[in-house]
């Protein structure tokens, strides 16, 4: 299993090899995290998040993940972050 996500300073959004994952809303407390993910009142939100990961994975030039600002991920059980 492998993912890519991105963090902005209000949201953090995940997509696995089947898509959408995990959205959370730093901005709602709670005990447990929401996922929040095809909510229809953050739906633009996780496309936008959705379009600037797959922007930044687009701009690697390697055949490995080369970081770039925002963009974590995680292979096995090794997790990296920018």
């Amino acid at each position: 299993m492998y993912y890519f996500g991105i963090r902005t300073e209000r949201f953090f959004y995940i997509e696995n090899e089947t898509g959408p994952w995990i959205l959370n809303d730093n901005h709602i407390y709670t005990a447990e995290p929401v996922n929040l993910v095809g909510f229809d009142e953050y739906i633009f939100i996780q496309y936008d998040l959705a379009r600037q990961l797959d922007s930044l994975l687009l701009k690697s030039t390697n055949d490995y993940i080369s970081v770039r600002p925002g963009l974590f991920w995680r292979v096995g059980n090794e997790a990296h972050s920018y």
